[in-house]
């Protein structure tokens, strides 16, 4: 009896000490993971330090309801379709085929579309396509992007098995002045660019994934004006985007994204949102994001998603996300189709 309690007592301490060591290795990479980010964003930051100049071309209103309805923390939470603009590591977690679309009437002012598709391929593969355009005569801007996500989940051992790779290629196409109501002394012409994203994500545990997003890491646009025969560049001011999305259960998840400012002249952001799964229909979204600097500027979200399942593997999704900011209300719809 005296040695059936001591080999029960030597198998709990046992595991005590494995989950100890299991922790201690946890905790140990997530240092080394913090460690490396920000050893890279002092790096981007001596690179990219200066003056952002905040051009108005090619402005990042948020795009898709999901993500915006939750105040657009979806850098490590990214899973769907809309991974190709947030972070395209996350396109290996499409389960088949996406397509979406998405309108916003920004400020009342610019209507915006965006459009995508993207799939899975070879297993551990996955490809997306996307265009957004915005604009009307008087200034008209289209941007091309296609993106590649890779995983080396079921070639490579842990830990680098859980870690997932993406990049996104754009394309920058404008024209302006082609409204005839300007005069003949109004600037016209055209501009072309590129620009690059590079994203990753990595499952710490089953309910912890982290995320970081290189936006804009290169890019440039080229402007013509044929009226005055000016030519010059700008470029789209570059960020890096770090994140962590985390499971409270099945239904409950919640994502928190920091925005590193790589400029003097702009400030960093958090983007803090909640998803809650009410019904297996229905998905409940908050979000709250703020810049971090003098003069404090907020903006909350509410938003909803309804799926309608038609058979396994094949469905339909509406997101609605309304934005509550200082300057005007906006509000995002999107429609996906699964298969």
């Amino acid at each position: 009896m005296i040695v059936l309690i001591e080999r029960k007592e030597k198998r709990r301490i046992l595991k005590i000490l494995r989950g100890s060591s299991h922790l201690l290795s946890l905790t140990a990479r997530l240092s080394m993971i913090v460690a490396v980010l920000g050893v890279a964003t002092g790096l981007f930051s001596s690179v990219y330090g200066g003056l952002a100049g905040i051009p108005s071309a090619f402005v990042d209103i948020g795009y898709g309801a999901r993500p915006m309805g939750m105040g657009g923390a979806y850098v490590a939470l990214a899973d769907d379709i809309n991974t190709i603009l947030w972070n395209p590591a996350g396109l290996t977690r499409l389960a088949g085929r996406e397509i979406t679309f998405m309108y916003a009437d920004q400020m009342g002012l610019v209507p915006y579309y965006f459009a995508a598709y993207g799939q899975s391929f070879w297993q551990n593969h996955a490809h997306g396509e996307a265009i957004i355009h915005s604009g009307d005569e008087v200034l008209s801007e289209t941007t091309l992007l296609a993106a590649y996500g890779y995983t080396p989940e079921g070639v490579l051992g842990p830990p680098l098995d859980r870690l997932r790779l993406g990049a996104t290629f754009k394309v920058r196409l404008s024209s302006f002045g082609d409204n005839s109501d300007g005069g003949e002394e109004r600037s016209r012409g055209d501009g072309f660019g590129f620009g690059l994203d590079l994203g990753a994500q990595w499952r710490a545990t089953d309910k912890l994934i982290l995320g970081v997003l290189a936006r804009d890491i290169l890019n440039t646009v080229s402007y013509n004006n044929e009226a005055r025969g000016e030519k010059y560049s700008e470029s789209v001011p570059s960020s890096l985007v770090l994140g962590l999305s985390t499971s409270a259960s099945e239904r409950l998840l919640f994502a928190l994204d920091l925005e590193k400012s790589l400029y003097a002249d702009t400030d960093d952001i958090i983007h803090f949102g909640a998803e809650w799964i009410l019904l297996d229909p229905l998905t409940l979204r908050v979000g709250f994001s703020q810049n971090i600097g003098p003069e404090i500027y907020r903006s909350y979200s509410l938003g909803l998603g309804v799926r309608h399942d038609f058979r396994v593997g094949m469905g339909f999704r509406f997101d609605f996300a309304y934005i509550f900011n200082e300057v005007r209300d906006t509000s995002r719809v999107s429609t996906t189709l699964i298969f």
